[in-house]
């Protein structure tokens, strides 16, 4: 009965599955459907529920959703190995995740659990190809462990955090620190560097006038060509 005390469940989300729950409404995947609830997993459960179910898939993402908000919708029955699961009878809406993130595995191969490992979010837009490989490259690189990394095209509104619209964050990259400090443009960038290996002293360099300035200057540019790249 311990798992009924959690207040936090997990849903794995394919790419059709963020698509309809940025949409307003995601009624299930199609096992979902075909069960009659939505299934979810406790943290503690969740690295198992992807070994089995998810194994292989990329483009995953990891929603953590707000079960006192849900209430009564959500019911405690027993399933795989005798476990208590939470199930979701009705839809899960936006403002229902409180985080969400890509997939991602912690050094000791369990799934980490969105909003809580991140000290750093970075913000940026997936329907860049030119964003989307840059920020591939950095995940690569030691110390990716440490930012959150936010696709906002398949992220709700309520992921973003205050003072982040979609439109915005769609408009340049953003970062916002630990301390809840929202960055754009080149000192995104800046932040970045200067929290990352191998980037530090670039970042610090930014710092310094003027190259700062000229750093933002470049950035706008890019931005201009940028909108002929982006995927619609």
């Amino acid at each position: 009965m311990a798992a009924m005390q959690d207040t936090v469940a997990y849903k794995v989300l394919t790419a059709e599955d963020c698509v309809a729950l940025a949409a307003g409404v995601f009624k299930g995947s199609p096992i979902d459907l075909a069960d009659g609830f939505i299934h979810l997993s406790t943290g503690a459960q969740l690295t198992e529920t992807v070994n089995r179910h998810f194994a292989g898939q990329r483009d995953l993402t990891i929603a953590a959703i707000d079960l006192v908000a849900l209430g009564d919708a959500v019911r405690w029955e027993t399933s795989r190995g005798g476990q208590l699961f939470p199930h979701l009878y009705g839809p899960l809406l936006p403002r229902n995740v409180t985080a969400q993130g890509q997939m991602e595995r912690e050094a000791d191969g369990t799934v980490r659990l969105p909003g809580r490992a991140a000290a750093t979010q970075v913000f940026f837009d997936g329907g860049c190809p030119v964003c989307s490989r840059e920020i591939a490259f950095y995940k690569k690189r030691p110390g990716a462990e440490a930012f959150e990394w936010v696709n906002v095209v398949d992220s709700p509104p309520q992921v973003l955090g205050p003072g982040l619209s979609r439109e915005l964050a769609l408009a340049r990259m953003h970062v916002r620190l630990a301390d809840g400090t929202l960055l754009s443009g080149a000192s995104a960038f800046a932040a970045l560097w200067r929290q990352m290996p191998g980037f530090r002293a670039l970042g610090w360099l930014l710092a310094v006038p003027p190259f700062g300035v000229l750093a933002e200057i470049g950035y706008r540019a890019f931005l201009q060509c940028r909108r002929l790249w982006r995927s619609k």
